[in-house]
């Protein structure tokens, strides 16, 4: 086993001890290393780690094509799913940036489409790609009215 991660970071970077695979996210030869551990996701530095998030099933981690940012598909129960955004701050961790725009997209979707937001079952939003550093495209969808809903939508980030 230890050979093999071995093997690995030297071909590649680590994203993820559960799902061992190389990461395409490298920045000028800069491997961006995560780890989930008992519901929680850690970024792995040369010298140290930290803790992301704790509360999810499961994460999916997306940097921005210059790192600055952070997608992070957080899977909260397995029909909620959601995408959370860090900002590299000037020390180099990723912090939580509240996006309250986040509420209003569900909002604005559900009166463009003609839906009460309460009657909304089974809301996902999943990362779609990042449009620029500070631009991304996210995939809303669920049920609602009996109709299945799915958007996609971009969003900027501040």
């Amino acid at each position: 086993m230890i050979y093999f991660l071995v093997l690995l970071l030297m071909q590649g970077c680590f994203v993820d001890e559960k799902i061992t695979e190389a990461s395409p996210h490298a920045h000028n030869g800069e491997c961006l290393v995560t780890e989930v551990k008992e519901g929680a996701l850690y970024i792995i530095e040369e010298n140290s780690s930290y803790k992301l998030a704790d509360d999810a099933l499961d994460y999916r981690v997306i940097p921005s094509p210059k790192r600055s940012w952070l997608a992070v598909e957080t899977l909260k129960l397995s029909n909620l799913m959601i995408v959370r955004f860090y900002k590299k701050d000037p020390d180099g961790r990723y912090r939580h940036k509240e996006f309250p725009a986040s509420t209003r997209l569900w909002s604005d979707l559900s009166a463009r489409m003609g839906f009460d937001i309460d009657d909304l079952r089974f809301p996902r939003m999943k990362f779609i790609r990042w449009e620029n550093e500070n631009h991304a495209h996210l995939n809303l969808s669920g049920v609602a009215d009996r109709k299945r809903i799915d958007k996609n939508v971009t969003i900027e980030l501040p």
